[in-house]
């Protein structure tokens, strides 16, 4: 695992957190993760689809993908397989949601925390991330990991890419 604070100079940071923040199509999901057991009262996520190669293999990208160059510039990937927007609302109570992969495959993951907040990144052997603004951390998308919630801001807001 490798993390990066402060990766990107402030003016492009910015440019990201403004888009998440005030501009961004959100789209409800019903699920945190594929097939996880409902946790009452109900977790709930929202998405942004920036970058996705489809079933029948073809590619869809967001209008906003050209905000993430600086990022793919730290990543360098020969390949994407997709870049997804993360938005977990507040629901006054802290909730991990479940362990999982974002694929069983060796490729690259990362995710990019557009804010602060006392959200956090878990990871099977119990080292934790913290949801610090501008940090991007790498590691392996067969790593097991799960997200959570936060209790002291309004949304929790990240990034992730799945590359080679």
């Amino acid at each position: 695992m490798n993390i990066i604070d402060n990766a990107l100079d402030q003016e492009s940071f910015l440019k990201i957190k403004q888009f998440m923040f005030n501009e961004c199509d959100w789209y409800w999901n019903d699920d945190i993760v594929d097939g996880e057991d409902k946790i009452f009262p109900y977790t709930c996520l929202f998405t942004h689809n920036f970058f996705e190669v489809k079933k029948d293999h073809q590619l869809y990208w967001s209008q906003s993908y050209s905000l993430l160059l600086p990022i793919l510039q730290i990543l360098q990937p020969t390949t994407l397989g997709r870049i997804k927007g993360n938005m977990y609302v507040n629901q006054n109570k802290f909730v991990e949601h479940e362990m999982h992969t974002d694929t069983d495959k060796g490729i690259n993951a990362a995710i990019y925390y557009v804010n602060s907040n006392n959200g956090k990144t878990i990871f099977l052997d119990g080292s934790e991330v913290e949801s610090i603004e501008n940090r991007l951390v790498i590691f392996k998308a067969n790593q097991p990991h799960k997200s959570t919630n936060c209790t002291d801001q309004w949304r929790r807001i990240n990034i992730n890419f799945n590359y080679f």
